[in-house]
C-alpha cells in the first residue's frame, strides 16, 4: 500500500465495515479474504484537520493491490461529500491498487437528481478513473464485484 500505513497503526484495523449516525458502508468477504481488507479511518486520525482547504473522506478500505474505496458517511450536503471524496483522491497515495471507487452514504434523504449523480460519476471517471455511487443509509458491496471495473 502507498499509503505508509505503518505511521498509522493506530487509525487502520482489519474490518469490513464503517457506522456513523444510522449510516453504513460494508463490504462482503469471506474470512479469509477480510485477513486482507484494511479499513483506514481519515478524518479525525489519519487527518485531525483541514489543511490548506483539503476536506477529507471518512474512511478508506484496500484490499491487497486490488482496490481502495473512498468513503465518506454523510448528513445532507452530498456537494460537500463530493469534495471530501474528490480531495482525498487527489490527495492521498493509492496508486497501487488497481481500481478505486468513490462512495457517498448519506442520511435517508432525497438523493440528487439522476442528471447531477451522472455528471459526477463522469467526473470521477475522467479526472480520477474513479468509480463512483450514491446510497441512502446502508451501501453493502461484495467484494468480487470490487475487483472487477
Amino acid at each position: 500500500m502507498t499509503i505508509e500505513l505503518n505511521k498509522y497503526n493506530h487509525c487502520k484495523e482489519k474490518s469490513h465495515a464503517c457506522n456513523e449516525k444510522r449510516k453504513r458502508f460494508e463490504i462482503i468477504a469471506t474470512p479469509d479474504e477480510r485477513l486482507e481488507l484494511w479499513r483506514i479511518k481519515v478524518d479525525g486520525c489519519i487527518y485531525n484537520k483541514t489543511l490548506n482547504d483539503i476536506k477529507y473522506c471518512d474512511y478508506i478500505f484496500i484490499y491487497k493491490d486490488i482496490f481502495a474505496c473512498f468513503v465518506e458517511l454523510k448528513g445532507k450536503d452530498i456537494s460537500h461529500a463530493v469534495k471530501q471524496l474528490e480531495d482525498s483522491i487527489k490527495n492521498i497515495p493509492t496508486d497501487e491498487q488497481k481500481y478505486k471507487y468513490a462512495f457517498i452514504v448519506p442520511s435517508k434523504v432525497d438523493n440528487p437528481n439522476y442528471a447531477k449523480q451522472i455528471e459526477w460519476k463522469r467526473m470521477f471517471k475522467t479526472k480520477h478513473n474513479t468509480s463512483f455511487e450514491i446510497k441512502s443509509t446502508k451501501m453493502t458491496k461484495f467484494i468480487k464485484e470490487l475487483q472487477k471495473s
